[in-house]
């Protein structure tokens, strides 16, 4: 990894993944974010260097600072690093979701 980056693996496949991912690359100006696809080489050798299952394929995965997060803690944590009403934002549209049972 690149040193100062964290790396995020989505699911490829889904449409609301997909779009999530775009919103976080338009707002992060300061290039803090890597991403890649779950379902990609590179992202299954990431995720079993961790020592994750390489066939996780459920939806968000963060790293940051040699740490894993998954889902919701890693949605959040991505939130709190985009600057201005993109934080808000995303943490509105997480709820949202959330609240309906659904999953980003």
């Amino acid at each position: 990894m690149i040193s100062g980056k964290s790396v995020i693996l989505f699911d490829g496949v889904c449409n609301l993944c997909n779009a999530s991912i775009d919103f976080i690359i338009k707002r992060d100006k300061k290039n803090r974010f890597l991403v890649g696809a779950l379902q990609e080489e590179a992202g299954k050798k990431l995720l079993s260097r961790f020592e994750v299952n390489s066939e996780y394929l459920d939806s968000l995965v963060l790293i940051e600072d040699g740490q894993v997060y998954f889902r919701s803690t890693a949605a959040l944590k991505i939130a709190k690093n985009l600057p201005g009403f993109g934080h808000f934002f995303y943490l509105l549209i997480f709820f949202t979701l959330k609240s309906t049972g659904r999953h980003l």
